[in-house]
């Protein structure tokens, strides 16, 4: 019997900055080396992404607002 495989992953595309200079967050569900990708309609500054965490940097109240929408998907995913 096979084990089923389940990864969620945050993630910030740098190359698709908005005008204001955000970027937009994004989410990589991979389950059984099948992976599929969106956006989360969300932005936040480049030098504010803790690419090692998936998350935003703890400090500031919209990052730590980002950080617990992005548990919330994650739990509901």
């Amino acid at each position: 019997m096979n084990r089923a495989t389940c990864k969620v992953l945050f993630y910030v595309k740098r190359t698709k900055a908005l005008k204001d200079g955000d970027i937009p967050i994004f989410v990589r569900i991979t389950v059984n080396h099948k992976r599929t990708e969106f956006g989360l309609q969300r932005k936040i500054e480049k030098d504010q992404w803790n690419v090692e965490k998936g998350k935003a940097f703890p400090g500031s109240k919209q990052n730590k607002e980002i950080n617990t929408y992005l548990d919330t998907v994650k739990f509901n995913i």
